[in-house]
């Protein structure tokens, strides 16, 4: 009795290891065993595998970007990352170009994908590059735009920035950005959120410089001040402070010595007409304009000054208007004259900062 026992004993124990096996093995994780990872996922991802393997690594991309339905984002960022080393972005010219103030380049930009396979490296055509680029708007702020360029059957998207209206540096980005991405942002923010970041990590950049030549032109000045009565004050503050500022910056300024007066007349001819009988060709460029004292107040303690200029660079010989610029100024004082004197002087280094900005 105690054998017969004894083997029932072994028998259940077996069974029960038996169960115990089945169940462990039935518990291994495999991808299609994750939470939210659907089969039709789970064939997508199998299938961006593939073309992996093929080395056809920007299908392989975006087949992963379709499969968004996928809960843990981990698993498809993990596929991203291995395939994102085989496609760079590249730019056909140097990274920093320049240009100058009032022109386009003579070429426009170009950038690719290049693919990179075990037996060559490949622009590929017909793909999706996105362009971000600075730009200037007419109130003189910066603004960043985009816009999405197909590449060529060379591999090529060319970008020909718009004319800016002012010197500095201005930035060019591009980066991969198919549509697959882009349809992301309603179905898995966070899932595009991290490929963008990728992705802008393997940006191309140019960088633009917009210089000016102004200062290598000589130029001449004639701006008269006026009271609020529209009558000239004795002194033309406004002109120091505009000369003294463009000197400091390299300019070539060469004194006239026509009357201020002949800026009141509403043709502006006379004066080039004089400079041009007086200074032949020595004198290329001439600044034009008024400033007058707008508005002003005692609040028993302090005074306070508003001037306002307006001025016009003429080329002497053509008579063309280069370039045409306003500004106010606000000052504060305790007293009357110094205050005044500081408003029309600077008024005077606000309108030379601006032309240095935006004078070709």
């Amino acid at each position: 009795m105690k054998l017969i026992n004894c083997v029932l004993c072994i028998c259940l124990f077996i069974v029960f290891m038996g169960c115990k096996t089945t169940e462990s093995q039935d518990n291994i994780s495999t991808p299609g065993d994750k939470p939210g990872v659907l089969d039709e996922e789970l064939s997508i991802i199998e299938k961006g595998d593939s073309f992996a393997a093929d080395e056809q690594y920007y299908q392989a991309f975006v087949t992963y970007l379709t499969a968004s339905n996928i809960e843990e984002n981990s698993l498809i960022i993990s596929r991203i990352e291995g395939v994102l080393p085989y496609l760079n972005m590249g730019s056909g010219q140097e990274d920093k170009v320049s240009v100058r103030l009032g022109e386009q380049l003579s070429q426009g930009l170009k950038f690719y994908v290049e693919q990179k396979t075990s037996s060559e490296n490949q622009k590929l055509a017909a793909i999706p590059i996105k362009l971000n680029y600075s730009t200037q708007l007419q109130n003189g702020k910066k603004t960043d735009k985009h816009l999405v360029l197909i590449s060529s059957g060379q591999g090529y998207v060319l970008f020909t920035p718009p004319e800016e209206r002012s010197v500095g540096l201005y930035n060019v980005k591009a980066f991969l950005y198919p549509p697959e991405l882009e349809k992301l942002i309603e179905q898995n923010k966070s899932l595009y959120d991290s490929v963008l970041s990728l992705l802008e990590q393997k940006k191309s950049s140019v960088q633009i410089n917009v210089y000016s030549m102004a200062q290598n032109i000589t130029t001449s000045t004639l701006i008269l001040d006026l009271d609020s009565g529209g009558k000239p004050v004795g002194q033309n503050i406004t002109e120091l402070g505009l000369d003294s500022h463009l000197k400091k910056s390299g300019y070539q300024l060469k004194v006239n010595n026509l009357d201020h007066l002949y800026v009141l007349e509403e043709d502006n001819n006379a004066v080039l007409d004089r400079i041009k009988r007086d200074y032949g060709d020595t004198i290329k460029r001439i600044i034009i304009g008024t400033a007058q004292l707008e508005d002003f107040s005692y609040d028993g303690q302090n005074y306070s000054v508003k001037v306002y200029g307006d001025i016009r660079v003429f080329n002497v010989q053509t008579g063309e208007v280069l370039l045409r610029t306003r500004r106010y100024k606000l000052m504060q004082g305790q007293n009357l004259d110094s205050t005044l004197n500081s408003s029309y002087r600077q008024l005077g280094i606000d309108l030379a900062q601006k032309l240095k900005e935006e004078l070709p």
